[in-house]
């Protein structure tokens, strides 16, 4: 590590050692000069570490590494204090830093960007207190101004680990709500699209029989002669008229009987007053054969 950049971090950890924070608050006139040591300070790790590339966090946890937990705390505390009014946000190398605190504190936490990681070390805390981690993460919530600090997200609303362990919980109970409702819509959907196929698939087959039927009932009409299909005709009170259209048009005029003329009167009259262009000339068709 580089002597001028040792220097900065021993007079920080003395500060927050001391907790006498008057001369790291002049350390740095401006955010600028700031961001320019830690560029300094992530260059140092960096060659110690062989020029490995690394994650920004992770980089100020292996910083963390070099530092017995007190120091590390100490350290903690001082950069707290530098960064007030220097928004740094989610970039803080407190929040690297922090997450080195906690293991070597024995305990586990995840920086997972939302409330899952701290819900795990709150978790754990219930189990294995600690003070001392306790006590300087109290102690950011208080004196940061960063409303990142020292978890990494800023949607946390509570301050001490007592109300952070309701909030969680009441967080991890509507996520798993949210988790239980789109696992069954999920299920709902499956079902409907499940139900849909069968429903088309029920219509395919149902509509496959109906032109199977609609084809054979074709091929008896063809076979009739035009007496025995003016009958059929006429005798069909469920199909409309323009269901006949092809079979009438087809009817030669000269084997009409003049029996069968009255059987044409009477489908004339199923015709409606206002045809389209085809039922129409039908229509004329048949009436110009009983004229």
């Amino acid at each position: 590590m580089n002597s001028e950049v040792d220097r900065l971090l021993y007079k920080i950890i003395e500060s927050g050692k001391m907790e006498n924070f008057s001369e790291v608050e002049c350390l740095f006139s401006n955010s600028q000069e700031y961001q320019h040591f830690l560029l300094f300070l992530q260059d140092n790790i960096k060659t110690d570490y062989g020029g490995k590339f690394l994650h920004y966090y992770d980089m100020f946890a292996l910083l963390g590494d070099t530092y017995d937990f007190d120091n590390l705390a100490h350290l903690i505390k001082g950069l707290t204090i530098v960064e007030n009014n220097k928004r740094m946000g989610s970039t803080s190398p407190v929040i690297g830093l922090y997450s080195k605190l906690v293991e070597k504190a024995g305990l586990l936490y995840l920086r997972t960007g939302d409330k899952g990681g701290i819900y795990l070390l709150i978790r754990h805390l219930a189990d294995k207190p600690n003070k001392a981690l306790e006590d300087i993460t109290h102690w950011i919530f208080k004196y940061s101004e960063n409303p990142y600090l020292p978890f990494g997200i800023s949607t946390l609303n509570s301050r001490t680990i007592p109300n952070i362990k309701i909030e969680l919980e009441i967080w991890m109970q509507r996520q798993g709500e949210i988790a239980t409702k789109e696992e069954n819509q999920k299920k709902e959907n499956e079902e409907r699209k499940n139900q849909r196929e069968i429903e088309i698939e029920n219509y395919d087959k149902e509509h496959q029989s109906k032109n199977v039927k609609q084809r054979n009932y074709r091929k008896y009409l063809n076979s009739l002669d035009t007496s025995q299909l003016l009958q059929t005709i006429i005798s069909d009170n469920e199909r409309p008229i323009y269901f006949y259209a092809n079979e009438l048009n087809n009817i030669k005029l000269e084997s009409i009987a003049e029996e069968n003329k009255e059987i044409i009167r009477e489908l004339l009259k199923r015709f409606k007053q206002f045809e389209n262009g085809q039922l129409r000339r039908l229509q004329a068709r048949l009436a110009s054969i009983v004229e």
